[in-house]
């Protein structure tokens, strides 16, 4: 699935390789995206009744196709150093707009505010609210929207 991705260096092998750690010091160290996947034994579940060894993980692993580095069909430049170029061509981006301050704060100390609710309560839009009325009274803002996944449903019940 890593190579079929687009990830340039990929290894899969077994966590009792004698070399192990120069297979993970070299993906740390290719300039680009790397996956190593590592086949084990999970030593704090269900050691006493697994029958998984160090050789049935080397025979698993002789059945797959073997991935040892870099993968020749995914290498390009890197990211990063790519991005980096494109975005110094760039025109620099203008300053952000200024909101004046129109009214006094009743405090200049910190204040944090917490808006409790449930989809559909306007909750997001009465935070959107209270900071720009910050914003309007000359204040730093920031609003942070946690969003749960279970929307309509409220958040799952602890038993």
């Amino acid at each position: 699935m890593a190579t079929a991705a687009g990830a340039p260096y990929v290894v899969r092998c077994s966590a009792y390789r004698s070399d192990i750690v120069e297979v993970i010091r070299n993906a740390v160290a290719f300039k680009g995206f790397s996956v190593v996947d590592i086949w084990g034994i999970c030593p704090g579940r269900f050691s006493k009744r697994n029958r998984l060894t160090p050789k049935g993980i080397e025979e698993m692993l002789s059945r797959l196709t073997p991935f040892e580095g870099q993968v020749s069909e995914n290498q390009r430049r890197e990211f990063g150093e790519h991005y980096r170029e494109l975005a110094a061509a760039q025109k620099p981006a203008p300053s952000p707009q200024v909101i004046a301050a129109t009214y006094a704060p009743l405090s200049a100390d910190r204040q944090e505010v917490i808006l409790l609710g449930s989809a559909g309560q306007r909750i997001i839009t009465a935070g959107e609210v209270l900071c720009l009325s910050g914003l309007h009274a000359g204040l730093n803002v920031t609003q942070k929207n946690d969003y749960d996944i279970t929307v309509l449903r409220g958040l799952p019940s602890v038993r």
